[in-house]
């Protein structure tokens, strides 16, 4: 009996041990799963905050193209204003290349009006006003030639009709 004895005690603990085995294989088995789950739990996460990410990235995005569309449009305006207002000053300057020996309305050589500073100063900025208007420039353009109001370009302007109707009537 002993040796029958003997191969059921191996036979025992070799059931033993492969049970043992069977019971660490399912044990590593289930923590390499629950490893490859929290990596892929981590993997998802990660994914969800680059996302996240890229969302923003996205939005700075169509935020700056709107910016930058938005600079585009006013650099155009203001490069149309520059071209206008080199425009305007090519006339000014050809304009006053063509009248630089004209006289101007209301002027008088040697009179006593160029000697008083008050006198010429005022003659000097009416003489202006009625060349440019006469050179076809409008009261804005005017104005901000001569660096003065608007208003002011209408009164003499207006000064300078009214001065013309009373030579007309006394003439007659």
């Amino acid at each position: 009996m002993s040796l029958q004895f003997f191969c059921i005690l191996c036979l025992i603990n070799l059931f033993s041990l492969a049970i043992v085995s069977i019971i660490m294989l399912f044990y590593l088995k289930k923590n390499e799963v629950q490893a490859r789950n929290s990596v892929i739990d981590d993997l998802k996460q990660q994914e969800k905050k680059m996302e996240s990410v890229l969302d923003e990235i996205s939005n700075v995005a169509v935020r700056l193209y709107g910016d930058i569309e938005h600079k585009e449009k006013e650099l155009e305006r203001m490069v149309n204003e520059v071209k206008e207002k080199c425009a305007f000053l090519n006339r000014q300057q050809d304009n006053s290349i063509s009248h630089n020996s004209t006289t101007f309305p209301n002027q008088r050589v040697g009179s006593d009006k160029e000697n008083n500073p008050i006198h010429s100063e005022h003659e000097s900025i009416q003489e202006k006003v009625y060349t440019l208007s006469d050179q076809g420039f409008n009261i804005l353009e005017i104005a901000k030639m001569v660096s003065k109001q608007k208003g002011e370009i209408e009164l003499i302007l207006n000064l300078r009709k009214v001065h013309t109707k009373s030579h007309e009537y006394s003439s007659q």
